[in-house]
């Protein structure tokens, strides 16, 4: 099997780093130096993603992870099931403010009628 091989240079770029960093990667042995010069394409992608933390995530785990469903502006309702709650919950509907990786903030009324805002997990809130 022929493996493609670029230039230092190439992977500096690909990588996000200077290419004295490459030069010290083959050094140390974390890439191999093919006898024609250069690295292997194949390992410096792999060292992107170990970079990076992780690959790409599939369409499946976007949904599952709720990324993309809601957008800033949104109307919402959220399924809020409070403490010592004895097994019931209440609806409350409210407007998308901000989204982080895991969370939504939202603003919505509360009982009194009070304007209030909150970090809601995404798991527990729906798109009206």
């Amino acid at each position: 099997m022929l493996r493609e091989r670029i230039s230092q240079t190439e992977a500096a770029r690909l990588r996000g780093v200077t290419r004295q960093r490459i030069s010290e990667l083959v050094a140390n042995g974390r890439l191999s130096k093919p006898p024609e010069g250069g690295v292997y394409e194949d390992e410096v992608r792999s060292l992107i993603i170990v970079k990076r933390g992780r690959p790409y995530l599939t369409e499946k785990e976007r949904e599952v992870r709720g990324i993309g469903l809601f957008e800033i502006g949104d109307k919402v309702n959220w399924n809020f099931f409070p403490r010592d709650a004895y097994g019931y919950s209440i609806n409350l509907s409210g407007e998308v403010i901000k989204i982080s990786a895991k969370r939504i903030k939202i603003s919505f009324s509360d009982s009194n009628g009070k304007e209030c805002t909150g970090w809601i997990n995404k798991s527990v809130c729906k798109k009206s």
